[in-house]
């Protein structure tokens, strides 16, 4: 159970750091977007600004599920161990085990 916890924290982690860290090029990209002048022919997805723009979708695409499901994990693992208590035993030798 410990195991599980761990990759479910380190997909949580990984995901809220991927996004953090993709607010700069998303940000670069809508500026170059705007800013750079249309090609010769007038195609935008030509425009430096659109790649970095998809490119940025894509990743959004990969690290927002990780997020998430990296969440989803860790709270449906931590509600499983609230359940289950173990606790010393007063009266004698043993351990009581409550689910």
């Amino acid at each position: 159970m410990n195991l599980a916890l761990v990759k479910a924290k380190n997909m949580k982690g990984t995901g809220a750091v991927l996004s953090i860290s993709g607010a700069v090029p998303g940000g670069s990209g809508i500026v170059l977007f705007f800013t750079s002048p249309p090609t010769p022919d007038g195609k935008a997805y030509e425009c430096r600004g659109g790649g970095v723009l998809l490119t940025r979708l894509g990743l959004t695409a990969v690290e927002i599920p990780l997020w998430t499901i990296g969440g989803h994990k860790k709270m449906h693992i931590d509600n499983a161990l609230a359940k289950f208590k173990v606790s010393a035993s007063i009266n004698g030798i043993g351990l009581k085990i409550r689910f």
